[in-house]
């Protein structure tokens, strides 16, 4: 079981006015619980990206919220520091410190990166940093699970679960073919024992749940279209249906149990979830608990909209210099209307 998804970084970049005013390249752009995180390497990432013209071109946002086309709203700069914020205080942690990754996580880590528009083009130093922070989170991650869960310890959470996982208790499977004689032949070959799941992988257009012998998971309320749904609700658990049609085509519906071997991958997707709550409520505790300054030009650290980050400082309004009153022989401004000074 893959024990923990890598969410690929959402790499932000700064504006050219935040940029081009950020001279004191000495100064600090955050500290955390001690560390300071310079305002020079700061800039360097945001200039990194700004000039990636592939991952600039894939993100689309270089003309968001600002009439200069180099540049878009510093929201996305203090969206990365808030992301340097969270990197250092999970690596700065007694759990971080002690979570080594290893080379093999490392590669993973990489590869998954390496999916981001332009990863090749950034500085070698911008990649091997995100790399390194972005394993070690990893690897913490992993530590705080434990181990990679055995058999029986999944058997024995689905059983804990088994509610919350397939509350119908109920699974479905489907062969998909393109003509109701097609269906009708698929009904008369199980009929004659035909195994379903070998059906399906020989038979089914939905090459998705075709190539794991037609399963579609749990059997939950509003999650096919309604002729589907219909007929696999009216089935009996171990029964199958005959030819039904869809927008999709026409389908032989099979209904059994939920047990651990019908929903093996749903119940390790589960167990992965209660891991990856159990670790975000971990970096939310050390997060409320951290020491974080923030330089105002950036913004200021607080909680906002349910999670602590930095919140961007508010733009001035632009100013608008007033017209000049004018007098004149008949008012403010008359037949000989002059400013005034």
């Amino acid at each position: 079981m893959k024990r923990t998804r890598i969410v690929p970084i959402v790499i932000a970049v700064c504006t050219a006015a935040l940029l081009a005013g950020c001279s004191s390249v000495g100064g600090t752009a955050a500290t955390v619980n001690g560390e300071r995180f310079s305002q020079r390497d700061f800039e360097a990432e945001l200039e990194a990206q700004r000039d990636n013209e592939q991952y600039w071109n894939a993100s689309q946002q270089n003309a968001a919220g600002t009439q200069n086309p180099d540049a878009v709203p510093a929201s996305l700069a203090a969206d990365w520091l808030t992301r340097h914020i969270y990197t250092e205080i999970v690596a700065g942690s007694p759990l971080g410190r002690r979570s080594k990754p290893d080379a093999a996580l490392r590669s993973e880590v990489e590869a998954q990166l390496s999916q981001t528009p332009g990863w090749t083009a950034f500085p070698a130093r911008f990649r091997a940093d995100l790399v390194a922070s972005n394993a070690v989170a990893v690897a913490a991650q992993r530590a705080l699970a434990g181990p990679e869960p055995t058999a029986a310890e999944l058997v024995a959470f689905f059983e804990t679960y088994r509610a919350q996982i397939c509350a119908s208790g109920k699974v479905v499977a489907h062969i998909l073919v393109a003509s109701e004689a097609e269906a009708a032949a698929a009904v008369g070959r199980l009929g004659d024992g035909a195994d379903f799941a070998t059906l399906a992988r020989e038979l089914s257009t939905d090459t998705g749940s075709g190539a794991s012998g037609g399963g579609l998971g749990c059997l939950g309320a509003q999650q096919f279209v309604a002729e589907f749904e219909a007929a696999a609700q009216a089935l009996a658990v171990g029964a199958t249906s005959g030819p039904v049609q869809t927008q999709f085509g026409w389908h032989v519906i099979r209904v059994d149990a939920a047990t651990y071997e019908t929903l093996r991958e749903g119940v390790a997707s589960a167990y992965q979830q209660v891991a990856d709550t159990k670790f975000q409520r971990w970096v939310q505790r050390r997060v409320r608990e951290a020491d974080v300054t923030v330089n105002p030009q950036y913004g200021t650290w607080r909680r906002s909209q349910g999670a602590y980050k930095v919140v961007p400082p508010i733009a001035p309004a632009p100013q608008v210099r007033p017209t000049p009153e004018r007098t004149g022989a008949t008012g403010i401004l008359g037949s000989r209307g002059t400013p005034t000074p």
